[in-house]
């Protein structure tokens, strides 16, 4: 596991580039609401302090920008290898994607676990590992695709 630590001022601009996207996926794309039990506004924060996190411990490109995404990959490694990026929301927490992921063109689910401003990168998987049928799970809200930390590669410091 890498442990990247986020200073007061990035904190800051991530918390404001996650509400800006989190406004305007809103407005282009509501019915795109990843998790109906957490804020979504949260959920956009935390997404942005991941991504940059790991963009930030492996030296990658980390795109600013907020205009409506069509929800392609967050990242793209040195290699040209798609990446999606995403955050337990509970320390110990499984790697999780909607049911619709399996359409995304990506190459990597990275998953982090956010505690405060500490961003730890737990691991990886490939696309064709964890989106398969028996990675579908339902808690009551629909499926989607869920693994265990420990069924994830993980990153070395």
């Amino acid at each position: 596991m890498i442990e990247v630590n986020l200073t007061e001022t990035e904190v800051a601009i991530c918390t404001y580039i996650g509400k800006l996207r989190n406004r305007v996926t809103g407005q282009r794309a509501p019915d795109r609401m990843q998790d109906k039990t957490q804020d979504g506004v949260d959920i956009s924060i935390r997404g942005v302090m991941s991504e940059y996190a790991v963009a930030k411990a492996l030296d990658l490109f980390f795109d600013l920008n907020c205009d409506y995404r069509q929800f392609g990959a967050d990242l793209v490694s040195k290699k040209g290898k798609t990446i999606d990026v995403k955050c337990a929301f509970r320390s110990g927490g499984s790697l999780n994607a909607v049911r619709w992921s399996d359409s995304k063109p990506v190459d990597l689910y990275i998953l982090t676990e956010l505690h405060v401003t500490t961003v730890k990168i737990i691991g990886y998987i490939r696309s064709r590992d964890f989106l398969v049928p028996e990675n579908l799970i339902d808690v009551g809200n629909g499926e989607f695709f869920s693994v265990p930390q420990d069924r994830l590669i993980p990153f070395k410091p």
